[in-house]
């Protein structure tokens, strides 16, 4: 099976929220170092992540950089 963009996108990651003091979110994929965001609500903070999620992936598939998968 060939490990694309798609393939990735359908896992499911690991995510980890945190809510700052100042009310907003921060959200990042565990597995994937560097992939983060930060949003004012928890709604878009996960919007947000998936699109940060999509370039992550292009970036490494593109730069042929190993994709960790979850655990």
């Amino acid at each position: 099976m060939k490990k694309n963009l798609n393939y990735y996108l359908n896992l499911e990651y690991t995510i980890r929220l945190k809510k700052n003091s100042d009310g907003s979110y921060f959200g990042e994929i565990e597995e994937l170092i560097g992939c983060m965001t930060e949003a004012d609500t928890k709604e878009e903070v996960f919007e947000m992540l998936e699109d940060a999620k999509k370039v992550w992936l292009q970036v490494a598939l593109a730069r042929k950089i190993n994709i960790p998968e979850p655990t």
